[in-house]
């Protein structure tokens, strides 16, 4: 029970990612679909965690840049939207994270 708890949290938190970054770019263009750059955030994600680099610094955001840019956005703007979703996003996840880790049993504590 507690994994299926812990992995809809993690569900809810990427869903949140996703609905943070489709919100700064729908701000920073309004020419795009939400729901584009919703999927457009979940590839970039999943390009991330392919690479095996840790928290898929780096590949995550310039898969989303070629992505959005490739949509017609202008690449300052879709730069700005990446990094904007960056820094406000890893440290919620951090955070819920450290909280999870914090909450589960570490064994046998007599």
């Amino acid at each position: 029970p507690r994994a299926l708890a812990y992995s809809g949290i993690g569900a809810l938190a990427y869903s949140v990612q996703a609905l943070v970054f489709a919100t700064f770019v729908t701000i920073l263009w309004p020419e795009a679909s939400a729901s584009r750059a919703a999927g457009i955030y979940a590839t970039a994600t999943l390009t991330g965690a392919a690479s095996m680099i840790p928290g898929g610094l780096g590949v995550m955001e310039l898969t989303s840049i070629a992505l959005l840019a490739g949509d017609g956005m202008p690449v300052p703007d879709a730069t700005a939207a990446v990094v904007a979703t960056r820094a406000v996003t890893l440290w919620f996840a951090m955070l819920l994270g450290i909280g999870c880790l914090a909450t589960a049993p570490l064994g046998d504590r007599r």
